[in-house]
């Protein structure tokens, strides 16, 4: 596996290129539609370039990848949680790490160890990786209320947590 903690002479920052082959990795393993999101905007970082990564599973959580000029990368998973590598109040963590922790999330997410809630007036996620695990949860309010709504209909469809993303066929010789 290539050092992606490591700058390349490139000028281009050790996660934003680990994300990207792992954009690369996701396309080509797995049965995905990738499309850009121009105009794609966050509230706290400000936002280069964005992607949508959609599995062809209707119960798979679809991923944004959003790159940040800080340098940064947000992932939005599901219908409404979001993780910034490095968080918005600590860029300082060691770019292995982050890159580890990016990498951990996404494959977490497509191998189905991923499940969102909204229970009443709390949202809350959690990730099963295959060493443990995480979750959080937060106040429906901080989301816009058409998003809450939307979302409980999605993740109604998908009550065990969101599936695994199927692979991608193998090409035949």
């Amino acid at each position: 596996m290539p050092d992606n903690t490591r700058p390349a002479g490139d000028g281009v920052d050790p996660l934003t290129r680990a994300a990207r082959l792992l954009l690369d990795r996701l396309s080509s393993e797995y049965d995905v539609t990738v499309s850009p999101l121009p105009g794609y905007r966050h509230d706290g970082a400000a936002v280069s370039e964005a992607v949508l990564v959609v599995p062809a599973e209707p119960h798979g959580a679809p991923v944004v990848l959003a790159f940040t000029i800080e340098p940064r990368v947000i992932v939005h998973a599901g219908a409404l949680h979001e993780f910034c590598f490095p968080p918005l109040d600590n860029a300082r963590e060691d770019p292995a790490s982050l890159i580890g922790q990016l990498e951990d999330l996404i494959l977490t997410i497509v191998t189905g160890g991923y499940t969102e809630t909204v229970d009443g007036s709390m949202v809350s996620f959690t990730l099963r990786h295959a060493n443990g695990w995480q979750s959080g949860e937060c106040h429906s309010g901080q989301f816009p209320a058409e998003r809450v709504a939307e979302a409980r209909t999605t993740l109604a469809a998908s009550p065990g947590g969101w599936a695994p993303w199927p692979r991608r066929p193998a090409a035949r010789p």
